[in-house]
């Protein structure tokens, strides 16, 4: 009868086989046990490695740390509001945008090496971030109450202006004629003010996609 194998047993050589490749990396790159020793206990170190190993798997990271904005609970626009404040809107493809409080944090879904990204792949890099992903109601409030903001939140925010927009992506709106549209925020003047941005536009360097980060 053949051996029925262990999970436990194999999964441990696997990770001894894993290591003994990491320590051939590092004594082939000139290091000795002490550099091996290193990955115990230099967290930054750690986490440098596995950064290295994921790479930009979903290219998802938090930019403009300056920028903590406390928003609160808000309603999601029912497609009557909609319709009425903008008639070429003909349906809610989704909205899966945050009712409750939120602090707003900026971030990129792009590559350290791109400059911009496809319609497609930007819907593909946001799919697994769509409970976090802000919508109409963020964009509104952060547009509305923007001179109202904590000095250094307020401040924060308006050195970005001109430098970058903002999506607020948690809500995909259908135009009469089949285009797929989200909410974004960038500058009117000295302001931020709101606008429309289109799928097919896709993404660049210069945009920021505005999430929650709890």
């Amino acid at each position: 009868m053949a051996r029925k194998k262990s999970e436990f047993v194999s999964a441990g050589y696997k990770m001894v086989k894993v290591f003994e490749a990491l320590a051939n990396g590092v004594l082939d790159a000139g290091g000795g046990d002490d550099d091996l020793r290193k990955l115990e206990t230099d967290s930054e170190l750690r986490f440098a490695v596995g950064k290295l190993i994921v790479g930009d798997r979903d290219c998802f990271r938090f930019t403009n740390d300056e920028v903590v904005i406390q928003i609160p609970a808000l309603p999601r626009p029912t497609l009557e509001v909609l319709t009425a404040r903008y008639p070429l809107i003909v349906s809610i493809e989704r909205d899966d945008s945050p009712e409750c409080p939120v602090t707003l944090r900026l971030a990129t879904v792009l590559k350290s090496d791109e400059d911009s990204i496809d319609g497609p792949t930007y819907e593909q890099r946001l799919a697994s971030r769509r409970s976090i992903l802000l919508g109409l109601q963020h964009r509104d409030w952060l547009v509305a109450h923007q001179d109202e903001l904590p000095e250094a939140a307020r401040t924060a925010l308006r050195a970005l202006i001109g430098n970058v927009y903002m999506d607020f992506p948690g809500l995909i709106v259908v135009r009469g004629d089949g285009g797929r549209g989200f909410p974004y925020a960038a500058r009117i003047g000295r302001r931020w003010s709101g606008g429309w941005g289109w799928i097919d536009d896709g993404f660049g360097r210069l945009g920021r996609v505005a999430v929650s980060s709890k």
